[in-house]
């Protein structure tokens, strides 16, 4: 829909891309432009928070980047992915 595509923004425009997103006491936090990922946080985040997921997703990259221009969208099609999340979970 127009509203997801003006929310999120243009592919590989970093300026448009939505970052953060409250409902209540759940703060949505995401980062990335081709792959995204985001986390639920219940106590607010904070820029530290932000900086986890970008090496999330640069680890990620890093492991998976020629799988992901064919990936399924299944996490089991990616070995190890969970284990970059780590770092979220410290």
């Amino acid at each position: 829909s127009d509203f997801v595509r003006e929310s999120i923004g243009e592919r590989g425009d970093p300026t448009s891309t939505l970052r953060s997103l409250d409902f209540g006491d759940i703060s949505l936090m995401m980062e990335g432009n081709e792959l995204m990922t985001c986390v639920a946080l219940t106590r607010g985040g904070s820029e530290g928070t932000r900086d986890h997921l970008k090496r999330v997703l640069d680890t990620v990259m890093d492991r998976h980047g020629m799988a992901l221009s064919e990936w399924d969208g299944k996490a089991s099609s990616l070995p190890d992915v969970h284990s970059c999340m780590d770092i979220l979970f410290l």
